[in-house]
């Protein structure tokens, strides 16, 4: 990977990580805010419950961006230290293209595709779903897949 190129991801995520500085900042003044009125005044059930409802989507947003942070922070001391830009899984290096839309991405291409189905395979949200195949679990040993099945009680 060329340094420009580097540079550029750099001050991308440089920037980014300020914006989202910015918004965590204003998320905790506003949570402070909400806090001393929520305590104050006393309002009817649907104001209280409104506000709930309020407070838990500000911390929601809080937690995503903090996350999103400390993505972005490992991303840069990756960088530092030289191990950027490289697969985790297969040790393959991720493509300049992928990094620059999603320079958070420590798979490639093919393993996040594999981690993605594996995880849909797992832990799919309908808990009526079946599988056309018998319960089986995917399992990646370097880029091999292999088949483990799953017993079922």
């Amino acid at each position: 990977m060329k340094t420009v190129e580097l540079q550029n991801i750099w001050s991308r995520m440089e920037r980014e990580i300020s914006e989202l500085q910015q918004s965590t900042d204003a998320i905790k003044e506003k949570l402070i805010n909400s806090a001393a009125i929520f305590t104050t005044v006393l309002q009817d059930g649907l104001d209280h419950a409104q506000q709930a409802t309020d407070l838990c989507t500000t911390l929601e947003l809080g937690a995503r961006d903090l996350r999103r942070m400390s993505e972005l922070k490992m991303a840069l001391l990756k960088m530092a230290r030289r191990e950027f830009g490289w697969c985790e899984n297969c040790e393959e290096e991720i493509p300049v293209k992928r990094l620059e839309v999603h320079p958070t991405a420590y798979l490639c291409r093919s393993c996040q595709h594999v981690r993605e189905r594996v995880t849909a395979a797992v832990a799919h949200p309908c808990s009526s779903y079946r599988s056309p195949a018998p319960p089986e679990i995917w399992r990646q040993s370097a880029t091999t897949l292999h088949w483990h099945t799953k017993e079922v009680a």
